[in-house]
């Protein structure tokens, strides 16, 4: 463990790609802080090394979205950079500390504790990360590309997104090339398409959702040499495009006299004044209904195939405006659990 002027360690947090995570002392700094440090020779002769098809963890782009998140002023649910420097040829990447480990960690100790998520323990988690990705996605244009348990740490029960070497520009068109863990990436980037990393990230929340949930990742990998893709796919036809089975219990769906105007007063209740357009909380009490059609076994699998053929299909199609989709979910949520 190497320490700098700036810095007197504590002790050894963990192991990172190229380096480790340090709890650190700062002159004239009350809290501890968490110090990435990443050999930047070891970085550079593994992006040498690395497979056309993969893309691997590049730490000046990690540095670059800290510059961005520092000069922004940054966000509740994510991770806070204080600064960040150079010294021989290691960066140094000095963060607000998070003591209470990752949502992974913290769902691994309630399962093996027998202890399970319940659904509106898992909303109110969710509802945390989804207003972080909100804020990169559109504040600061940052697709993260890695979005998973473990990249989301606590610290006093407030959920922080953390890990930024694989992000992108959350406007850009992605070529097609592998990226993130295999658990939580979306059927298009495994299937080498173009894609949109917007859209990965939904995904990748889905996944995360699903998780926390059930205890178990709904695939290996997205993909049609996997056992269970194509079920997956006959149930969520968002895995390539359009809502799917939803689509027609949705058309065929009659209101009863006064059903729209219940599901709009309840929809403002869920989502406070500010929620947007009335029709969004609508559309999502219609499908929230038409789902319970579906013969799926477990009700928690039906409220992730709700979310992704809710939420991806309408970025897809351009029916949400861009700050519509977090609201969406959250009175999605909301009314499958109540």
């Amino acid at each position: 463990m190497l320490a700098t002027p700036l810095l007197r360690v504590r002790q050894l947090l963990g192991s990172a790609l190229y380096g480790e995570v340090l709890e650190c002392e700062l002159p004239d700094h009350d809290e501890p802080v968490a110090v990435k440090c990443i050999s930047l020779t070891q970085a550079a002769q593994a992006r040498s090394r690395a497979h056309a098809s993969r893309e691997i963890d590049n730490p000046i782009q990690e540095q670059r979205v800290a510059a961005m998140l520092t000069a922004n002023g940054g966000h509740r649910n994510v991770v806070q950079p204080h600064f960040h420097f150079v010294h021989e040829r290691r960066l140094f990447l000095v963060n607000e500390l998070c003591r209470d480990g990752d949502l992974h960690s913290f769902m691994s100790e309630r399962f093996n504790a027998s202890s399970f998520l319940q659904e509106h323990e898992v909303l109110a988690l969710m509802h945390q990360v989804l207003q972080g990705v909100y804020y990169l996605h559109t504040t600061i244009g940052v697709a993260h590309r890695d979005l998973s348990l473990e990249n989301v740490l606590l610290s006093r029960g407030v959920c922080k997104i953390t890990d930024f070497g694989l992000s992108t520009d959350s406007r850009r068109i992605c070529e097609g090339g592998l990226v993130g863990k295999d658990y939580y990436m979306a059927p298009e980037v495994v299937a080498g398409k173009r894609y949109d990393p917007v859209l990965a990230d939904v995904w990748s929340l889905g996944i995360m959702w699903f998780i926390m949930l059930t205890g178990s990742p709904l695939l290996s990998l997205a993909s049609p040499s996997v056992k269970g893709f194509n079920a997956v796919k006959r149930r969520c036809g968002c895995c390539h495009r359009g809502v799917g089975p939803f689509r027609p219990h949705f058309e065929e769906h009659h209101h009863t006299p006064g059903q729209d105007v219940a599901d709009r007063s309840a929809a403002a209740n869920i989502a406070g004044p500010s929620a947007g357009p009335p029709h969004v909380h609508c559309c999502c009490r219609d499908i929230v209904r038409s789902s319970k059609q579906l013969q799926i076994k477990s009700s928690r699998r039906n409220s992730f195939l709700l979310y992704l053929c809710c939420i991806r299909s309408c970025i897809e199609q351009k029916k949400l405006v861009a700050n519509e989709y977090n609201l969406l979910l959250q009175s999605t949520l909301i009314a499958w659990i109540t």
